[in-house]
């Protein structure tokens, strides 16, 4: 819960709603119903804080033990898609016969089951951030492809990474 009003609370600093996302997966917390609509109420505010900022609480809930928490809330919240909206756009994407999950999922997945490593982490996150832009059908056979989405991926990652402002060192490791 917030110390007040969670309106108030968020529109005094709206990076507090990052943080209570931080802390709900670092503690994996349960957020109350009223918590959870203010976030999503307020989430446009975020816009109004600093990358360096957003980064940093990112990296925490990365770096949390429940990450996979963590972006569950922030999509579910609209907070993802203030910062993070080609992550966000992973959600409602199939994939071919070897994954039950859609993209969004299995990404989630993966970050969950990666070492507690802030660069490995962001490599979970983006290794498939390509996919929507590459999805195709095969007529004949109706299996799905995403042809060069590591490529693309590779792209997607260092512009997402700079507009965040990670250092050049990290964001060439991840790409």
């Amino acid at each position: 819960r917030t110390p007040t009003d969670p309106d108030i609370t968020f529109k005094d600093d709206p990076l507090r709603m990052l943080r209570a996302i931080r802390f709900a997966s670092r503690f994996d917390w349960k957020l109350p119903r009223s918590l959870l609509n203010s976030l999503i109420a307020n989430a446009p505010m975020l816009k109004h804080i600093s990358a360096e900022r957003i980064q940093d609480e990112f990296n925490k809930m990365l770096m949390s033990d429940h990450p996979d928490v963590a972006m569950k809330l922030l999509a579910g919240t609209g907070l993802l898609k203030q910062f993070l909206p080609e992550f966000q756009a992973l959600k409602g994407i199939q994939q071919n016969k070897y994954h039950d999950d859609d993209v969004f999922g299995h990404a989630v997945s993966v970050i969950k089951n990666t070492p507690k490593d802030l660069k490995a982490r962001l490599a979970a996150v983006f290794h498939d951030i390509a996919k929507p832009q590459t999805y195709s059908v095969d007529a004949e056979t109706g299996s799905i492809h995403f042809y060069e989405h590591e490529h693309m991926g590779a792209e997607m990652a260092t512009q997402i990474m700079q507009r965040l402002r990670y250092p050049n060192d990290i964001t060439d490791s991840v790409a």
